[in-house]
């Protein structure tokens, strides 16, 4: 058995030696994750956020394992990870177009009620509703050998996820964002 200094198997089973490095590397990812997901504005502590990401992380192992090819797993995750993806992208791409990359670096980061970029609640209403339908918008044209949307589906399998999933975001957001943005441009 030949374990190369990342702790991939070259044959053989699993030794102590992967084992370890998996566990140690796994733990520092779940806290990385966990703190990021804190650090997003979910109202969580840390110990069950470490759980929950944990319990993530086991999940999403389980089903590549059970994977029968490993590549079309991971081909598979990065095409649903487009229903996140493409929208939230589409809104920061509308919001620096539309503030013309005007941003006051200090007033980003002021996490304060009341601050310019604190919105409801610390979410701009906006960016929330137009990744959200975005999103919906990207499922429903996605195709993949497990998912076809069903608008997808009746264009003959056609994958028109990521312009319409782009052009339903950016439109929406700059509908509903373009008000507020002027406001605080002005």
């Amino acid at each position: 058995m030949l374990i190369t200094a990342f702790g991939v198997v070259l044959g053989g089973t699993v030794g102590p030696e992967s084992l370890a490095n998996g566990i140690s590397l796994n733990g520092m990812t779940t806290y990385t994750a966990s703190m990021a997901l804190q650090s997003i504005g979910v109202p969580i502590r840390r110990i069950p956020s470490a759980i929950l990401i944990g319990a993530l992380g086991c999940a999403f192992t389980i089903v590549l394992v059970l994977a029968s090819d490993l590549i079309s797993a991971v081909n598979l995750m990065l095409q649903f990870l487009l229903v996140i993806s493409v929208p939230t992208m589409g809104v920061y791409v509308a919001d620096i177009v539309l503030r013309r990359n005007r941003y006051d670096g200090l007033e980003l980061f002021d996490e304060r009620p009341g601050a310019p970029f604190w919105y409801r609640g610390g979410f701009g209403m906006a960016g929330v509703v137009a990744v959200v339908v975005g999103g919906v918008a990207t499922a429903l044209f996605l195709s993949t050998t497990v998912w076809v949307g069903p608008l997808g589906a009746a264009l003959g399998g056609v994958d028109l996820s990521v312009p319409v999933g782009l052009i339903v975001s950016v439109g929406l957001y700059a509908l509903l964002a373009r008000r507020t943005i002027r406001a605080q441009i002005a």
